[in-house]
């Protein structure tokens, strides 16, 4: 009925009904994750405690109803259960071990003496209460005995309890210093002889743990005292000066204080637990940088990994971190302290100040590359931490995760490709990061770009503005109505088409930027800053669309200046332009085919892009059938496609799915087989004549545009021979068979580059030729060379693969074998000589894979994946491992395809280093290969006399020449 029991009575009720509300927003752990979802949050709490302070609760609300109703004898009763609350305070018993905890994980080992002391003090406080309420109760029971007790003594008996407890709790604090007790009150003088015994046992036992907590402080700061005292004794011994003393001093006890490691037993705790330490240690300053808060994002348990594989380094005040121009071997990324940079390329030369915290990153082109160099230069202004990470710990965090190697890879790919060398600052590389990270694969599918979703685009609508910037440089009158300009802008293209190429035959064009002006105005996705190319920023695309058509319109108004403009040496010859020109005149293009030519060149590259590929269909996330989907779905992308009719359609459509299903690069580089030119014949037999012409049109302006340029810079002289036999071969595809159209354009590249062609090794050999990208007698003569280190089986197993048609016999289309050779050839650890033999290994165990698979029984042309294997060619540092790769190969069968996998035991070990065993079995390799070109018989000047007369027809299209 008290004032003060009612208030605490309010306030123990209000802590309870918010402790239940607590306990529904607590994160709870459940087998040793900590989980946020409320619907476990609170079927854990209902497993444990929430009926139990529902009904405290309960009794609590009907304690606060009864106070006008207290004749109910039943609430009585169960104001006494309230008492059960105090079995609640189990729940207190992990309270030391959560100041702990707290103690240990922020650093301050004071908190652990101070609880100790402030726990030791509650102790003595309880056991002096208990004792002196003991010693009242004792006092009143001997006074209703009619004895004299301590209370009568002290002439307390009409006193507040309040008071008697006072005079009980001298008494026990007060001990041994005796208690007025009446000589003959045995029960008061045994309970005092106990109290003493009890308080000395409580006393000592608190001593003795206030003791062992200074005992264990002592042992933890034993070591550091031990090395400050071995650093002081050393420079004492050096006659160090005072000013240098107290510098390093300083420094040992910033050093001791944030890196002294103390040693236990790691089996104690799960190597999950040890990982995610240093997790929380060190992932607020690597997820700053954005590959790696990507890695966090996707790949949680990787991003652990390299947590653990950064080195933490101090650096002393004025201290020189890194300088510019030294060699880069590691990843800097800054943590405390404050540094002084200086960047060498700008142009104004005051120094920045950046503060450690913040988590700057430096020549992080290091973790990418072998050779990289600072742009800058890094002091430290004061004591100061920072954080590193080489290129070789990466990849050991990161190789076992297929998926994100190859989103690093990737990155790094665009990351090395955007450096300009030295000239680069330091702001400069983080844009790069930001960049290349925001255009990654997994970014986008996480973080989709708003300005690049198909429902945000308008091209038409941005290029109306761009039209009357046009119309004005050009002197033209601006409309007033802009959408009747823009109507009538669209139903005259073709009289645009027409002028323009009028204009350039007569040379009323001479600029190459009013040219490039114009073709934008024709094709909005052209332009720089509004055309589709620009919003997906795919500039290297929108290089060669632009290439393309300005090299299209200079083939049809015979402008040879404008078609070479982009060519600075090598150009291409007349004799050579005027193979192009009968191309041309063969093709017999009219206006509506040069206009929709124009428009599938400008639109064919947008297909590439990841923004624009990630929106489009599963099944259409191929270049030429996403661009097929934009042209049906999607035409505010592709705005051109709209001004063209139904005839110009059906001519994009079938030219887009024949040059998706054939590659004339492939066949320039003899990367397909003759099955590939009879799948094209069997296609254009059901298509009209016009539609091939259009086909042999588009593949003209194709491979024009193909290295950009304002013109066309890759039709130089020497590549333009390929590509003009090539083409000249297709011309015959209508009525020649495809093993002489395949097999004579690899005779004609041989001629003109005087190649020996008259057998079926040399066949081989030229298309190994073109495999390898050589243009020169040279580097056939090395290529030649590594062939006869080949034994005679080997040899017959690379002709049977070189020389399959895929028609009569099983033929393999290994996709990305060039790419192989030319990180073998580029590897001096491999060459060109081992890496045929690890094509022989390669080719067996396909056999064996294929003949296997029950899916690919009957399949004739079977396409092989070898892009982990090209990667796998260029990263290897060690021949032996390189030799023997193929052992540890997993090969993948699909429906028509076969995927190539270096698996991660060979991953794992491309930067091993050769030892004695491995350098001496490669000896002993190489001096059987030796022999067995000895043995062989076999020259450069003289080749075995196997002729091709069974395979091709002497009839055939490789007696004709261009």
């Amino acid at each position: 009925s008290s004032p003060s029991f009612q208030v605490s009575f309010f306030c123990s009720f209000i802590f309870w009904f918010l402790d239940i509300l607590l306990n529904f927003n607590t994160a709870v752990y459940v087998r040793g994750s900590l989980m946020y979802s409320r619907a476990t949050i609170a079927c854990q709490y209902l497993k444990t405690w929430l009926i139990f302070d529902l009904l405290l609760i309960s009794l609590d609300c009907l304690t606060t109803l009864s106070s006008s109703v207290r004749e109910l004898s039943a609430l009585r009763v169960a104001r006494l259960v309230r008492g059960l609350r105090l079995v609640r305070l189990l729940k207190m018993s992990r309270l030391h071990d959560m100041i702990q905890e707290v103690a240990a994980s922020s650093g301050r080992q004071w908190i652990m003496l101070v609880i100790a002391i402030a726990n030791t003090a509650c102790r003595i406080l309880m056991v002096a209460h208990i004792l002196a309420c003991i010693w009242i109760w004792i006092g009143r029971w001997v006074s209703d005995s009619q004895n004299v007790s301590w209370i009568d003594l002290s002439e307390a008996t009409g006193l507040s309890i309040y008071v008697q407890w006072l005079h009980s709790l001298r008494y026990v604090i007060n001990s041994p210093s005796p208690p007025a007790i009446a000589p003959n009150s045995a029960t008061e003088r045994v309970f005092d002889i106990l109290a003493y015994v009890f308080s000395l046992l409580v006393i000592g036992s608190a001593i003795s743990a206030i003791a062992g907590t200074l005992n264990d402080l002592r042992a933890m700061n034993e070591a550091r005292a031990r090395q400050r005292r071995e650093v002081r004794l050393y420079l004492t011994s050096q006659n160090a000066r005072y000013e240098l003393v107290g510098r390093v001093m300083k420094f040992v006890d910033y050093k001791l204080e944030k890196m002294t490691s103390f040693n236990f037993d790691q089996s104690l705790i799960s190597s999950t637990l040890y990982t995610e330490l240093f997790v929380g240690q060190r992932g607020k300053f690597l997820s700053k940088l954005p590959i790696f808060a990507l890695t966090l994002e996707t790949f949680s348990d990787v991003f652990a990994h390299i947590c653990t594989a950064l080195q933490k380094h101090v650096y002393e005040k004025g201290e020189l971190v890194f300088a510019a121009g030294a060699w880069a071997g590691s990843l800097h990324m800054t943590t405390a302290g404050v540094y002084v940079l200086s960047d060498v390329s700008r142009a104004e030369k005051e120094d920045r100040v950046l503060k450690g915290d913040e988590v700057h990153w430096f020549a992080e082109l290091a973790l990418y590359a072998d050779s990289a160099i600072h742009v800058s230069t890094l002091r430290a202004k004061n004591i100061a931490e920072m954080f590193t990470l080489t290129g070789v710990t990466l990849v050991s965090a990161v190789r076992e995760s297929p998926a994100c190697s190859a989103m690093f890879c990737e990155y790094a790919r665009d990351f090395v490709g955007k450096q300009r060398g030295i000239s680069d600052e330091h702001d400069d590389q983080i844009r790069y990061a930001h960049a290349c990270c925001q255009q990654n694969q997994y970014y986008q599918e996480l973080h989709p770009d708003q300005r690049k979703q198909f429902s945000n685009i308008d091209i038409l609508k941005a290029r109306l503005p761009v039209e009357l910037d046009l119309n004005h440089s050009f002197g033209h009158k601006m409309p007033e109505d802009a959408e009747v300009s823009r109507g009538k802008s669209e139903s005259s293209d073709l009289e645009v088409v027409k002028s323009l190429m009028e204009d350039l035959a007569s040379g009323s064009i001479s600029s190459m930027t009013a040219l490039s002006q114009q073709l934008q105005q024709l094709l909005p996705e052209l332009h720089p800053f509004y055309g589709t190319y620009s919003v997906f920023e795919e500039g290297l695309d929108r290089a060669r669309a632009e290439s393309a058509c300005i090299s299209m319109l200079a083939l049809l108004a015979n402008r040879y200046d404008i078609y070479t403009n982009a060519q600075s040496s090598g150009k291409l010859l007349h004799l050579q332009w005027e193979q192009l020109q009968e191309i041309v005149s063969w093709a017999e293009p009219t206006e509506r085919h040069a206009h929709a030519v124009l428009v599938l060149l400008a639109i064919r590259g947008l297909g590439k892009s990841k923004a624009l590929l990630s929106q489009v269909p599963e099944q259409d996330q191929q270049p030429e059938k996403a661009v097929l989907y934009l042209m049906k779905e999607q035409r505010h992308i592709v705005p051109s496609v709209s001004k063209l009719d139904e005839s110009g359609l059906a001519l994009l459509q079938e030219t887009l799915l024949h040059h998706e299903a054939f590659k004339l690069a492939q066949m320039l580089q003899g990367e397909n087989v003759p099955a590939s030119i009879a799948d094209l014949q069997e296609r254009f037999s059901r298509d009209s004549r016009e539609a091939f012409q259009f086909y042999i049109f588009f593949l003209l302006g194709f491979m024009s545009g193909i290295a950009g340029g304002l013109g066309s810079k890759f039709m130089t002289a020497r590549n333009a021979d390929a590509v003009i036999n090539g083409i000249c071969m297709l011309q015959r595809l209508l009525d020649a068979k495809p093993l002489g159209i395949y097999w004579g354009y690899l005779n004609a590249r041989a001629e003109s580059l005087g190649w020996p062609c008259a057998s079926a090794e040399d066949f081989a050999l030229v298309r190994l030729a073109c495999l390898s990208r050589l243009q020169d007698r040279d580097g056939y003569v090395a290529l030649r060379q590594a062939w006869c280190t080949c034994g005679q089986q080997e040899r017959a197993r690379l002709l049977e693969h070189f020389l399959a048609d895929g028609i009569t016999e099983r033929a393999l289309v290994l996709e990305f074998l060039p790419d192989c050779i030319s990180g073998a050839k580029n590897n001096k650890l491999v060459g060109l000589a081992v890496f045929l033999h690890v094509l022989v290994d390669l080719l067996a165990n396909l056999s064996v894979a294929l003949n296997s698979a029950p899916a690919m029984g009957g399949k004739k042309l079977i396409r092989v994946d070898l892009s982990d294997m090209s990667a796998f060619t260029v990263a290897v540092q060690n021949g032996f491992v390189f030799r023997t790769c193929i052992s540890r190969c997993n090969f993948y069968v699909g429906d028509d395809k076969v995927q190539v996998q270096m698996t991660s035991e060979n991953w794992s070990r491309t930067q091993d280093s050769e030892t004695d065993i491995t350098n001496l079995s490669h000896s002993m390799r190489e001096v059987l290969l030796q022999q067995q070109a000895v043995m062989g018989h076999f020259s450069i000047e003289q080749a075995q006399p196997w002729f091709l007369s069974s395979t091709i027809p002497k009839n055939g299209v490789m007696e004709v020449s261009c």
